[in-house]
């Protein structure tokens, strides 16, 4: 049961005190890159966003290394498109890009 006082659900996970971003470049095509480790809070999500500046490139956002090579098993995010997504670990997350040099920008909060 929800906790309301004044109006307000105290009883939501409190917002952290600060955050995190962090630029992952995908060197080259094909070639996975783990985002590094970083505990996400309970409650709390990962953000990922296709840096702007990635003109037509296509960042792949996967739960392997080898689901990142299957469209069927990633997501595909265009320049300045986002995903959250909800792990325990930063390091859960694993990128590859249809082109070289292709920049992800990770947030999270700590």
């Amino acid at each position: 049961m929800a906790n309301i006082t004044g109006g307000f659900d105290t009883s939501a996970t409190p917002n952290a005190s600060a955050f995190l971003v962090t630029v992952v470049t995908v060197t080259t095509s094909g070639t996975p890159v783990n985002v590094a480790s970083q505990v996400i809070p309970n409650g709390f999500s990962v953000a990922i966003r296709a840096y702007r500046g990635n003109g037509s490139k296509v960042l792949y956002v996967a739960t392997s290394s080898v689901n990142t090579a299957d469209a069927t098993k990633r997501v595909e995010l265009k320049s300045g498109e986002t995903v959250s997504l909800m792990v325990d670990n930063a390091n859960l997350v694993w990128l590859d890009a249809s082109g070289n040099g292709t920049k992800a920008e990770v947030l999270t909060e700590i």
